[in-house]
């Protein structure tokens, strides 16, 4: 019977109005011997297949009527603006730290700023915020009418004085596509304009975009493109509004297991290797992961000596070259395989460094096998 091969993991969702597939990998692992038994069931197995592993998955078939929010009225926009100046209004700012896998600090000031700057770790968590360099804190937005001061600070300059005021017209209700491929939740959202970008010499712009949810907080941050950026900001008060509030989810959970010993020899041609040291090479392709391709097999010690021997010599962040090689005063988790010089898999290590840990502990473990599209799952490099 022949099988269907996925080689991405599901193509995106063509029509809006189809539910989703959340994809789960369980920890535990499949003989190849048994696949055959599943794939005949009629049971809804299929095999996928992710970079140069094999997973046993089963697709439910349950059919999802996916709901829709109810409809807009005309007051809308004015009862979801006067909820959002209720919750918000009191002075305060949010902030979020290494938000999106980068080593910045975002702080959002509503009726004054949206900023971000460098700071180091403790000072975030004692919420107590100090900027390593007081004078890069980035302006990437500005409330309307605020008015200009001497010193960017990370705090709501406007004060708790002054009310904010919005114009209605300078806000847009999210709905339809954008809203569906989401989470089925409305938006509403305004455009901030901040400092001139030294790239493109324009003015910095970001979307604001405010939704309901259980707490006042930075949901979501990015660069959509140079100098122009996202911002998603939870706001309890919104959910009184049946409008904004999240209707029912519509997801199909796709369970997937590791189907044992299914891992392909990778094609190393296509891999630059690099000597590293200790009869290992360190194998870059442009869109995937970074390897590390061994002469013979290492066990955790042996490579965990490698990794202590070598660690400045590994690429740092992938999204800013200029931060070279990794250091041992970043804190990291990296993850990283191990092949050998056939393209046999031989383990997957992680390796995590906390530079703030007094005992300067490196902690390297190897892990079960699992999908990842980047080395770096957290990363954050202090100011020197």
């Amino acid at each position: 019977m022949p099988t269907m091969i996925w080689i991405l993991l599901f193509a995106l969702v063509v029509a809006a109005l189809e539910p989703k597939d959340r994809i789960i990998f369980e920890p535990a692992q499949i003989p190849w011997a048994q696949i055959p038994n599943y794939l005949t069931s009629n049971e809804g197995y299929e095999v996928m297949k992710l970079q140069n592993l094999s997973y046993l998955c089963k697709v439910p078939t349950t059919h999802i009527q996916l709901s829709r929010p109810p409809p807009l009225t005309p007051e809308s926009k004015n009862q979801s603006l006067n909820l959002i100046k209720e919750n918000l209004d009191n002075g305060d700012c949010v902030f979020a730290f290494n938000i999106q896998g980068a080593y910045w600090t975002v702080g959002f000031c509503f009726g004054d700023k949206v900023i971000q700057f460098h700071e180091d770790i403790k000072d975030f968590k004692s919420g107590n915020h100090r900027p390593q360099l007081p004078n890069h804190i980035y302006v990437l937005g500005k409330f309307p009418n605020t008015a200009p001061y001497k010193k960017v600070r990370p705090k709501n300059q406007l004060g708790i004085t002054k009310a904010v005021e919005v114009d209605p017209d300078d806000f847009t209700v999210v709905d339809g596509e954008f809203s569906y491929f989401e989470d089925n939740q409305r938006f509403i959202k305004h455009t901030l304009y901040g400092d001139i970008c030294d790239l493109t010499l324009l003015p910095r712009t970001i979307d604001v975009v405010y939704k309901c949810a259980e707490q006042y907080k930075i949901i979501d941050f990015q660069e959509t493109k140079t100098c122009e950026y996202q911002i998603v900001i939870g706001v309890p008060k919104l959910c009184e509004l049946e409008e904004f509030r999240k209707v029912e989810e519509n997801v199909l959970d796709i369970k997937c297991k590791l189907i044992e010993g299914s891992q392909e020899k990778l094609d190393l041609s296509k891999y630059t290797l690099k000597p590293m040291n200790k009869g290992v090479y360190w194998g870059a392709r442009s869109g995937y992961p970074n390897i590390a391709v061994t002469l013979e097999p290492l066990d955790l010690i042996q490579f965990g000596k490698f990794v202590v021997s070598s660690l400045e010599k590994i690429p740092g962040p992938e999204y800013s070259p200029k931060t070279g090689h990794l250091k041992w005063s970043d804190s990291f988790t990296y993850l990283v395989e191990q092949y050998d010089l056939f393209g046999n898999f031989h383990g997957l290590f992680e390796i995590i460094n906390d530079a703030s840990d007094p005992k300067h502990e490196i902690l390297i473990e190897q892990i079960e096998p699992r999908p990842f599209h980047t080395n770096l799952e957290d990363f954050f490099r202090a100011k020197q």
